[in-house]
């Protein structure tokens, strides 16, 4: 029931509506009143051109009715209307916003005003003025070839062939070193132009000897325009030089000074200086001239040259000098002179020292240049001496050679600096200073004889002073005549003395019974001097059965073995063998037990004493002789024998000892005990390498204890006799040398 109820009021509700309308639509309507748009908004005029524009505007209403045109209206006077020709038609705006026209058919370079426009049946709204001018025409320009060139000016030319719109207000030229010039770079400034033609411009500063890039050129509002580019250089322009004083002349170098006080155009591309022995050298023409390059720096310019290969004592002309592309320029000429060149000498070595005179020793290697016309040598005291000192001049021819010269006149003992010299006009040149020590010679004394024997005695000196230099041997001489000399052999030679004092001498291979007489001496540099000549006399021989001649001849060589048998007695390394009258037996083959006397004294000394008793060691008879069997146990207590048997022990006495046993003793003597030689080599063509004695008798061989006995024939190897007896004048010969009493011979 409720859903019909609302049914119906709506069907009512609609019904009555529908009434309302159908009343409305009755009554009549009254006619709308036509609006003219809002103004439009007038932009600033854009892509303004010789005749063209671009105006800009804003459509703000669209109008009531809508507008049936829009768009911009131009003109030469403020405020151009539609009624103008000059405008553009956009038609009807559809909607409100920005808008461009294009502006056509202007006159270049003109003043116009320009309004928006919107129009519709009710009129024409316009917005405010704007004004814009459009651009002229450039001009045109040729540029013609440079005229008048010089070395920092010519006159640029140019053409004029358009005004161009409005007329230019300034031409000339432009002008660079690097191509395409503009007005930013060097120009003429001809002022404003009001016909076309040619025109000419002076071009000033430029730099000599440069090529330039010119352009002429004319401007107006429109802008700048240029012609073609063309190229000119300007005229080179020498530069100056200044030559001032040669410095550091040398007999081959010397050093040239310039200075470039101007450098032309374009800059120098070489420059330094030029000698010769001719005046005005030419630098195109002379090697003998310096190279420095080029150069663009600041001026003045200082500089050095380096003048080279110069000839001594000559007069040379020389000029600073620069070079471009105008030419060469010269400073003034001067003049110098080489100096000579001194002689070269060297100072060799000193010679023939004296006490009070030397030689030196030089050598003139070359003349100089002029010739020396002195040479010789200077010395003094002090180092360096020179020609205002002492000197020797050398005689002339002076020529190229070596040369002495003797000192005189000289201080013994004393320093002395000496230096070869040689003068020509250049000067005075000088060896090496070297030194030397004028001599002075040693002085000895002779004092008296002692210890005077048969064959030997002791001569005794003392070295008062040692002299310049130092004495390098030192002795004494004896002879038979007075004042003997060191011409003889019958010397000692001592050497180099430790220093000043007493020395003796041991005076050997004398005569018994013989007057000698001796002399010290002591030698240096500077001679030989002497003592006092003494007097001595030798005694008579000690054995009766060893005369002063008493020589022994062994494989072929003779031996004056009294000499060695003096020796021994006067060591007191025997007693001989037999008294009244004394004698020593040399000829007496020796026994083992006079062996161990002279092993044991040769080894112990003289003052060695064997053993005392009991002597229980041996089991040999001893009647024989007594005194050896404290010899024997002396031996065996000294280990220096293990006997010659056993069972009993026994160490045979008088047995006699062959030459391989005695090789044995002296070698012990000389070396001492426990001594063992060396092996074998095969020295002697009579023994076998691996015998027992072989080594020893090699060795005794060797230090010259035992001579040879003779050599093999065939081989010439020496022979050394093993078992042949061996006497006792050659025991005195072996234990001499073994005791170092006597050299050998």
């Amino acid at each position: 029931m409720k859903l019909q109820n609302e049914n119906q009021f709506t069907a009512r509700l609609i019904a009555i509506l529908m009434v309302v309308m159908l009343m409305m639509a009755a009554l009549p309507v009254a006619p709308v009143k036509a609006v003219a748009p809002l103004a439009p908004t007038t932009g600033a005029v854009t892509s303004i051109g010789t005749t063209t524009a671009t105006g800009n505007g804003t459509i703000n209403d669209l109008g009531t009715p809508a507008a049936t045109q829009y768009g911009v209206v131009w003109g030469t006077a403020p405020g151009p209307t539609i009624a103008l020709p000059t405008r553009t038609e956009e038609g009807a705006p559809l909607v409100t916003g920005a808008f461009t026209s294009s502006i056509t058919g202007l006159s270049p370079s003109t003043l116009y005003y320009v309004r928006a426009y919107e129009t519709n049946i009710d009129g024409t709204s316009y917005g405010v003025d704007q004004s814009f001018t459009t651009l002229g025409f450039a001009p045109t320009v040729d540029t013609q070839n440079v005229t008048n060139i010089g070395t920092t000016t010519a006159t640029g030319n140019g053409f004029v062939t358009y005004l161009g719109v409005p007329n230019p207000t300034q031409h000339g030229v432009v002008w660079n070193t690097t191509g395409t010039p503009t007005t930013t770079d060097s120009k003429t400034t001809d002022g404003p132009v009001s016909a076309t033609g040619p025109f000419t411009s002076a071009m000033t500063l430029l730099a000599p000897g440069t090529t330039y890039y010119v352009r002429a050129y004319a401007t107006n509002p429109v802008g700048t325009s240029y012609g073609l580019q063309k190229t000119f250089s300007t005229l080179p322009l020498a530069p100056t030089v200044t030559t001032q004083a040669v410095t550091n002349p040398a007999a081959y170098t010397a050093t040239g000074n310039g200075t470039i006080t101007a450098l032309g155009g374009p800059p120098p591309t070489q420059y330094g200086v030029v000698w010769d022995i001719n005046p005005n050298p030419d630098a195109d023409l002379l090697t003998s001239k310096t190279k420095q390059g080029a150069y663009s720096g600041a001026v003045p310019f200082a500089f050095q040259s380096s003048i080279i290969n110069l000839t001594p004592n000559v007069l040379y002309h020389v000029r600073a000098y620069a070079t471009n592309t105008a030419g060469t320029s010269y400073g003034v000429e001067l003049t110098f002179t080489t100096p000579g060149l001194t002689p070269i000498v060297v100072t060799g070595d000193v010679s023939a020292i004296g006490t009070t005179t030397a030689n030196v020793n030089c050598f003139l290697t070359n003349l100089g240049v002029p010739n020396a016309v002195e040479f010789g040598v200077v010395w003094g005291t002090s180092v360096n001496p020179t020609i205002l000192g002492n000197k020797i001049i050398h005689d002339p021819p002076v020529v190229i050679e070596p040369y002495t010269i003797n000192l005189t006149g000289l201080t013994p003992g004393t320093l002395y600096h000496v230096r070869a010299y040689a003068t020509n006009d250049a000067g005075t040149s000088y060896g090496a200073d070297l030194t030397f020590t004028s001599h002075i010679v040693p002085t000895v004394t002779t004092q008296p004889v002692t210890g005077i024997l048969a064959t030997i005695a002791t001569g005794n000196g003392n070295i008062t002073n040692l002299g310049v230099p130092n004495v390098t041997q030192f002795g004494v001489i004896w002879s038979m005549a007075p004042n003997p000399t060191v011409a003889l052999g019958t010397k000692t030679k001592q050497g180099v003395p430790a220093g000043t004092g007493a020395f003796t001498s041991s005076i050997i291979l004398l005569n018994p019974s013989t007057l000698y007489h001796v002399r010290a001496y002591a030698t240096n540099d500077a001679g030989t001097s002497y003592g006092d000549d003494v007097a001595f006399t030798t005694t008579p021989p000690t054995f009766a059965d060893v005369p002063a001649n008493y020589w022994v001849t062994l494989g072929g060589v003779n031996y004056h073995l009294y000499d060695y048998i003096e020796a021994l007695s006067n060591a007191q390394l025997t007693a001989g063998c037999n008294t009244s009258p004394l004698r020593y037996c040399p000829t007496l083959t020796m026994t083992r037990a006079e062996s161990a006397v002279f092993m044991l004294r040769g080894l112990k000394g003289t003052t060695y004493l064997p053993p005392v008793a009991p002597w229980d060691t041996f089991a040999d008879n001893w009647t024989l002789g007594p005194w050896a069997e404290k010899w024997a146990e002396g031996m065996w207590t000294e280990k220096l024998t293990a006997g010659c048997l056993t069972n009993p022990l026994r160490f045979c006495p008088w047995d006699t000892t062959p030459r391989e046993q005695a090789a044995v003793f002296g070698l012990i003597i000389l070396h001492g005990a426990g001594y063992t030689p060396p092996p074998a080599t095969g020295v002697f063509a009579d023994m076998n390498i691996s015998y027992w004695s072989t080594k020893w008798a090699e060795q005794a061989y060797i230090d010259k204890l035992i001579p040879a006995c003779g050599t093999q024939a065939g081989s010439g190897k020496p022979l050394f006799c093993p078992n042949t007896q061996f006497s006792r004048d050659w025991a005195a010969y072996m234990i001499v040398i073994a005791k170092a009493l006597l050299p050998a011979p």
